[in-house]
């Protein structure tokens, strides 16, 4: 086992030296492309110190985001940025403001200047900013969402109020500390003066509407050549335009990468990049079986997107060494990729592979140099499946020491969970609600352990109100669809799971579900390719398998089941293989 460790590691050396490239960086912290006025960045907090190396000073800004990114900073924390800013100390501002710091324990979460969700408010305070538009993802803003976003900023800036200014999409002003601030639609933006900042992240095409945590699912909710267009004739004398994509933040889809290179070769050349809309129009077939992968890139800054859209596709085909290697070979071309193997493996953990699943983690720590926040929690979620309960409580137990936070307990709570201690598990997860009541995660869990107990009611309860707080949530959809599947609401069940398997469709449990929902309606013409769909993607899945043989053995199609349960029986002693066995075959095998 070690020997074959070392080969692996050496295979992911060799291939990212074989395909190692470089594009053009800028010579700051923080900036992956920069040219003239046009600044491309992973983490969206760094937009901070590139208007400060602009020279801004007093400038309105067109924020473009799912998320306001304007909490408070307090007022020590802004003073002491002051004076690193005013020293030039950019290494240490971007060491104490950058996600992957934290991610990669260099750097605690009470130790950070500012992060993704608070660079506006320092920017205002420090003079850069003067006033705001804050331009949502939705085309209207209803009254509901309109009172919801006029809370957050009042959470969020103490003293912020409405001036009672409002514009005919729902748009709406406040004012914070003769700080201007509109929330406004794309389509409301009025035309700017020069010298504006243009502040564009990716995430908001990435999600319907502002501050929610669903995301879209293979498409985008505008064009993103129409939206830069349309800014252009907006502001179209910018004093810098920022474009982050914050991958590493858990907001951009990784498989939406390529539109911040996109973004960027658009405002520095005027035209949005052939690649960029052929990866585009794989983005939005992603979730069929008609995935549509147009070529190598010509340019080099779309080509790690390309390996990593490869890469996914042999996923989907259950091809694990193959997704392996492209998912390294878009590390090799652009080192964000590397989530991709952390993405790899929680969709391996869906398809119950978990032993190839801590092979990506493995992976992943080889290019990482070592273990991050996320691949630690990734690892103990896949101990805890794969019956190393011990083994995923220690790592837990570490990323709660490293920071307390909802998320490290969601982890702790559900390997807690894994080790029966479930007590301390629900306790766990009503913590985190105190915290943040709206944690659809948390209600989840506490979903799963009232199941198990039997509590049904409470149970359909918890899987409701986590479905509720968020729309994508397919474990949810998948666990109150089997509660549905054994209570005999076949109906009910059935679009519980379908919506399940269209958000994630490597779900091994609803696929499987799925299956039985279609088998136990004797619909078995549909069954059956989704019990094969399930099979393709972890062929050693006994109870799919099973599912599978015993359908067939209706259809009467006998050879194929007796393959399947053969293969069965050579992995494991199974009596419900056996059975089916001989029901297919008329005699036990010898």
């Amino acid at each position: 086992m070690k020997s074959k460790n070392i080969v692996r590691h050496v295979l992911v050396l060799l291939i990212i030296l074989a395909g190692c490239t470089t594009h053009q960086e800028s010579t700051y912290p923080g900036f992956v492309r920069k040219e003239r006025n046009v600044f491309l960045m992973e983490n969206h907090s760094h937009a901070l110190m590139a208007w400060h190396l602009s020279g801004v000073s007093g400038s309105t800004l067109i924020h473009l985001d799912a998320h306001d990114d304007c909490r408070k900073t307090d007022s020590d924390t802004t003073e002491r940025l002051r004076h690193l800013l005013e020293k030039g100390r950019y290494q240490h501002i971007f060491n104490h403001s950058d996600t992957g710091s934290f991610l990669d324990f260099d750097v605690r979460d009470s130790d950070m200047l500012f992060d993704l969700g608070n660079f506006i408010c320092p920017s205002m305070e420090l003079g850069l900013v003067s006033d705001v538009y804050w331009v949502v993802p939705q085309p209207h803003i209803s009254a509901e969402q309109q009172q919801s976003l006029a809370a957050l900023m009042a959470r969020n800036l103490p003293g912020a109020r409405e001036t009672g200014t409002h514009f005919p999409s729902g748009g709406f002003e406040m004012i914070w500390d003769k700080h201007l601030i509109r929330i406004v639609t794309l389509e409301e933006l009025p035309a700017m003066k020069d010298g504006c900042l243009l502040d564009i992240d990716i995430d908001f095409f990435a999600f319907p509407r502002a501050m929610t945590e669903e995301h879209l699912v293979a498409r985008v909710n505008r064009d993103p050549e129409d939206v830069f267009r349309y800014l252009q004739s907006r502001v179209p004398e910018p004093q810098t335009v920022t474009i982050s994509a914050s991958v590493w933040g858990g907001y951009l889809p990784l498989l939406l990468r390529f539109l911040g290179d996109a973004a960027y070769d658009f405002f520095t050349s005027g035209t949005f990049p052939d690649d960029a809309s052929h990866l585009l129009s794989a983005y939005r077939s992603i979730r069929s079986n008609d995935l549509k992968i147009l070529g190598n890139p010509s340019l080099p800054q779309y080509r790690a997107a390309y390996s990593h859209f490869v890469g996914l596709t042999s996923l989907s085909k259950g091809n694990t060494e193959a997704c392996r290697r492209s998912m390294i070979q878009a590390t090799s071309l652009n080192d964000v990729y590397k989530k991709g193997l952390l993405d790899g493996a929680e969709a391996l953990v869906a398809m119950n592979r978990y032993e190839t699943a801590l092979q990506f983690i493995d992976d992943f720590k080889t290019l990482n140099n070592g273990s991050s926040y996320n691949s630690t929690a990734i690892e103990a979620m896949i101990l805890a499946s794969a019956g190393r309960p011990q083994s995923a409580l220690k790592l837990s137990s570490s990323l709660v020491k490293w920071d307390s936070n909802p998320y490290t307990l969601l982890i702790h709570g559900s390997t807690l969970k894994a080790v029966g201690r479930m007590q301390e598990a629900e306790d766990t997860f009503k913590q985190i609600l105190q915290i943040d009541p709206r944690n659809a995660a948390a209600h989840f869990n506490i979903g799963t352990i009232r199941d198990s107990l039997g509590d049904l009611a409470a149970a359909t309860s918890e899987y409701k109100t986590a479905i509720l707080l968020r729309n994508d949530f397919w474990q949810a959809y998948d666990n109150l669809g089997y509660l549905m599947l054994r209570r005999g609401d076949l109906t009910t069940a059935e679009a519980l799971l379908s919506r399940a398997v269209e958000i994630n469709p490597f779900s091994i449990s609803a696929i499987n579900n799925l299956g039985l929902v279609y088998a136990r309606q004797n619909n078995l013409p549909v069954a059956i390719p989704i019990f094969r769909k399930g099979a393709s993607l972890n062929p050693k899945h006994a109870m799919l398998g099973l599912n599978l043989a015993e359908a067939l053995i209706v259809t009467g199609e006998l050879e194929e089941a007796k393959t399947i349960c053969l293969a069965i029986l050579k992995r494991e002693r199974n009596v419900k293989a056996q059975e089916l066995l001989t029901r297919a075959s008329g005699s036990a095998p010898r």
